[in-house]
């Protein structure tokens, strides 16, 4: 398994206005995990992390960055 860690920006509606914010968090992912399942599993938890519904037509990504977590050395 190996860990990653994220940073996503994402824009949601709020009461007819638009809200950005940035999250970061760690993903596990277990082998054969794909990519587009890692940046989905990010978006899902920023959204909790803001509390916002994971509708497609009411967000937006506007950055997003994941790297593994564990730096080499």
């Amino acid at each position: 398994m190996t860990v990653y860690h994220f940073v996503i920006t994402i824009q949601v509606p709020d009461r007819g206005l638009q809200r950005i914010q940035t999250c970061d968090g760690l993903i596990k992912a277990e082998p054969g995990t794909t990519r587009q399942e890692l940046y989905t599993m990010a978006v899902d938890t920023a959204l909790a992390q803001i509390g916002a519904k994971r509708a497609p037509v009411d967000r937006m990504v506007l950055f997003f960055s994941l790297e593994p977590n564990e730096l080499p050395g």
